[in-house]
């Protein structure tokens, strides 16, 4: 499984990728930001995007929005620091984002997540199908 990661933090990437290690199956791809991000997926194909909800350059939304436009098949994550979900709820709706995992969460919930929508299911806290 390819997880393409995108968070201007190299502490958070560098922390995802330790989570992730573990499992064998897991190739980590990185960016540092939504630009990044969008050019990685073209190269790379990944099965999963995981997008920081606030990067520069562009944010974790707008490229949200254009590799939905580019792969509408490739489930997305967004992480934030924002625990709130529910204030983000629509706009990621209308986006067609498959999950939010909150920063404070990532150690706990992330793999969850990922599992959850590459199995075709939706993850907002908690696994929904």
């Amino acid at each position: 499984m390819r997880i393409l990661i995108a968070d201007d933090y190299e502490i958070i990437r560098a922390g995802v990728r330790a989570l992730l290690r573990w499992r064998t199956d897991v190739d980590v791809i990185e960016a540092s930001n939504g630009q990044e991000a969008i050019e990685q997926a073209r190269k790379t194909n990944p099965d999963v995007i995981i997008l920081d909800l606030a990067m520069p350059v562009m944010t974790g939304l707008e490229a949200a929005r254009r590799l939905k436009e580019e792969m509408p098949q490739v489930p997305i994550l967004i992480l934030s620091m924002n625990d709130d979900v529910h204030t983000l709820a629509r706009e990621l709706a209308q986006i067609g984002v498959e999950g939010f995992v909150s920063k404070t969460d990532v150690a706990q919930k992330l793999p969850d997540a990922i599992d959850t929508v590459v199995a075709g299911g939706t993850f907002f806290g908690a696994a929904t199908r």
